[in-house]
């Protein structure tokens, strides 16, 4: 997959051979798994955060943005399933499950290349017990989704991808503070709009492979891009609920055999599916930022040293919209925002609290033997800023996983308020991961040589052919000295910016280029008039040139000025 030559005579037809918008996993393996394929290839990683060591968990942003993405101080768990169900729609496009298996052990191997502790321990293999678990949940109208999870922590996390950017920086160029400000389809490729936010200036890049992986944070601006090239997305459902604390004992047995049991029901009264999700054994709950909303995580370190007392997890309740209303994001961040109102940011409640639909204060919180790990939560009433339905399933999945495991709706449960699983807007993808739109592409199109030859004879073919047409008509010599009436009465004018007009066009049609258009129009018309130079009767004109030279720019700024008025 070597680049063709007529890319280093032409530098400026793209910029990049591929541009990857988000420093998140996504972008991260995506650029990984590019430049290891082929070390030559010329990839630009964008991201508007700031560097991995430069990132302040504490503020909502840098938690969010930046290389790593939101991953960056999550509890870095690597799950082993392919069950759709335990979570993740990979399935619907993989459908080999060996290949599946595959791919998965290919992710943990990287991520283990790039660990210096090599023995982190896989939870989840022994059957046995699993199998027990199961039963017993089953029993109290519980459903346990296990698989096996290597379990790295947010210590080990954070240290490899700070190892994976220490190996990548000088293979790739990762731009940080830079933002997307809006993408084009051009022939051939691809322009990005981009904002400097450091330097506060705009620039445009450009390649003809795209790859976006905007992530959480970029959720909206990937919406408002799928409508602007006409993608269809495919999002219909959010998860709302609360982030659940409580002491390590209720939940040492189960985590000690699966490390995160996911347990789902339907709730006997509401009939809605709730579930617990992202459990962090001896963790502790976090504040994040999204779209200026603020909600609750966990996370949980791999050093013993650094654990707390306390576990915690997500009580989660999916609602499923259907027509008309198709706008669950704006859903869950309505609920979110009556949170925030209420409790200028996350809420923390007591459970016993909840029960008695009182408020939560500063004494009573202070008065539990459980004290909260998010010290900025507010203590107040979730009942104010939560749908009832949503409230209602929560309070009876917290009976039923107290069946299964004593403790849970104890005196020391706290519940903080709002955790919002949201589901990022997926295309409609067609077979072989080929997108409806060229924004994403197939394995079977990852930078194949036809399509740099397919490029360069749609478009830089005709302007070699119509460069060749001026030298031909150039070269014929005049039979004797022509009077200067005979060449400035206009007619001579009229020839030269019929022929330097479409070569404007031509070249900025291929190159993309503005500045490089002009320049490469006007240096052939200093060409052209050396040529006559050199033939009988003919000379170097610099009337010729300069028409040349100005009929070349009317050409490159008609076709721009079409292209800006059409928004294409």
């Amino acid at each position: 997959m070597q680049r063709l030559s007529f890319c280093v005579l032409l530098p400026l037809c793209m910029t990049y051979d591929v541009i990857v918008v988000g420093a998140g996993a996504s972008g991260i393996f995506t650029s990984l798994f590019l430049i290891e394929e082929n070390p030559n290839l010329k990839i630009l990683l964008l991201d508007k955060g700031k560097p991995l060591e430069d990132r302040d968990r504490k503020q909502g942003k840098d938690l969010m943005e930046g290389w790593g993405g939101a991953g960056s101080f999550s509890d870095g768990k690597l799950v082993f399933s392919t069950d759709r169900e335990y979570g993740g729609n990979l399935q619907e496009y993989i459908h080999d499950m060996d290949l599946f298996g595959r791919l998965m052990r290919k992710v943990d191997d990287i991520y283990m290349r790039f660990s210096s502790e090599k023995n982190i321990r896989v939870y989840g293999d022994d059957e046995e017990k699993i199998e027990s678990i199961k039963v017993r949940a089953a029993r109290c109208g519980l459903h346990l989704l296990s698989a096996k999870i290597r379990h790295l922590g947010t210590d080990h996390n954070f240290e490899i991808l700070k190892n994976m950017y220490a190996y990548m920086k000088d293979r790739i160029e990762i731009r940080f503070y830079h933002e997307v400000a809006g993408c084009a389809q051009r022939d051939g490729g691809f322009e990005v709009h981009i904002k400097d936010l450091a330097h506060t200036k705009e620039f445009i890049e450009t390649s003809p492979y795209l790859v976006l992986g905007p992530g959480r944070r970029g959720m909206t601006f990937f919406k408002k891009l799928a409508e602007q090239i006409g993608l269809e997305l495919i999002n219909n459902q959010v998860d709302i609920g609360v982030r659940v604390e409580l002491p390590n004992w209720v939940m040492k047995e189960i985590c000690d055999v699966v490390y995160e049991p996911k347990l789902v029901a339907r709730t006997p009264k509401t009939d809605l599916r709730a579930r617990t999700f992202c459990v962090n054994y001896g963790g502790e709950v976090v504040q994040e930022e999204v779209d200026k909303l603020i909600t609750c995580n966990g996370h949980s370190y791999a050093d013993d040293s650094k654990k707390t007392a306390n576990t915690n997890f997500a009580l989660l309740v999916s609602t499923k919209f259907t027509h008309p209303f198709n706008d669950p994001y704006e859903y869950g961040k309505a609920v979110a925002r009556q949170c925030n109102v209420l409790g200028n940011g996350v809420i923390v409640q007591r459970l016993r609290d909840l029960k008695e639909n009182r408020r939560t204060t500063e004494k009573r919180l202070h008065e539990m033997n459980l004290q909260p790990t998010l010290k900025t939560a507010t203590p107040g009433n979730l009942g104010y800023a939560f749908p009832y339905t949503q409230l209602l399933a929560i309070s009876e999945m917290l009976e039923l996983l107290d069946k299964l495991m004593p403790g849970v709706c104890g005196s020391d449960t706290l519940l903080y308020g709002p955790e919002i699983k949201w589901y990022s807007s997926r295309t409609v993808l067609k077979p072989g991961y080929r997108a409806c739109d060229p924004f994403f592409f197939s394995e079977s199109r990852a930078f194949p040589c036809m399509d740099h030859l397919k490029h360069f004879f749609v478009f830089w073919v005709p302007v070699i052919a119509w460069c060749a047409l001026i030298f031909y008509f150039s070269h014929h010599p005049v039979p004797e000295p022509m009077s200067e009436s005979q060449t400035f009465k206009g007619v001579d004018i009229i020839y030269h910016f019929l022929a330097y007009v479409p070569l404007g066009v031509l070249s900025f049609r291929a190159s993309k280029h503005f500045l490089f258009s002009i320049l490469f129009v006007f240096l052939y018309g200093i060409s052209d008039e050396f040529h006559q130079s050199l033939l009988p009767f003919r000379d170097f004109e610099i009337k010729d040139m300069m028409v040349d030279g100005s009929a070349g720019f009317f050409g490159v700024w008609s076709l721009n000025l079409c292209r800006f008025l059409s928004g294409t």
